[in-house]
């Protein structure tokens, strides 16, 4: 008769095996290095979508002045106002006090909004650097691939920027009056020698 072959089950390692703890190694590893990407994929698509956001904003200037800046970060901190408002126009109506319709992403707008809140307010938001000529031309050529975002100045503009424009432009319109009464005095005692 011939012999039949054994079915060769894998051996059962032992827990505290150089085997056992090598294989251990090699799976913390994987998971670290997936578990890296995910991270650095999910980053890159949040950059890329606000740079997407400031992309379809621009508009036919060669540069943009930190005050432009400025105004295009108010807009888009208040980018989800229309959608909000129309959750809770949809809240509002019917009689239900109970209304779950929306919350999921009613909840990741307020998540947003905070973070982004907490950003501009401690550290800065992070932005392209409009005010440099190069970056702005090459930025107009970008077409949405995010393997070219990494290739972009970033700058980070928070409310401390914010207020020195303020007292700048403040201080700048003071000037302007006190030239402007300066030489309309100018002028009134020119017209009285005459």
């Amino acid at each position: 008769m011939p012999k039949t072959k054994k079915n060769k089950t894998e051996k059962v390692m032992h827990p505290y095996s150089r085997k056992a703890m090598k294989e251990e190694r090699r799976l913390l590893h994987k998971h670290r290095v997936d578990h890296g990407r995910q991270e650095r994929s999910s980053r890159l698509d949040i950059l890329a979508e606000k740079l997407q956001w400031f992309h379809d904003r621009l508009d036919d200037r060669t540069s943009y002045t930190k005050t432009d800046l400025l105004e295009m970060i108010d807009q888009f901190r208040h980018r989800f106002d229309e959608e909000l408002d129309q959750i809770a126009i949809v809240h509002s109506v019917g009689a239900r006090k109970t209304n779950k319709q929306h919350a999921a992403r009613l909840a990741a707008i307020n998540f947003t909004t905070d973070m982004e809140k907490d950003e501009f307010e401690s550290m800065g938001i992070e932005v392209p650097d409009l005010m440099n000529r190069d970056n702005l031309f090459n930025f107009r050529l970008w077409d949405g691939e995010m393997k070219y975002v990494q290739n972009f100045k970033m700058k980070k503009i928070s409310v401390r920027d914010q207020e020195k424009q303020k007292t700048v432009d403040a201080s700048q319109v003071s000037e302007q009056v006190e030239e402007d009464a300066d030489t309309e005095h100018a002028t009134t005692s020119a017209s009285d020698l005459t």
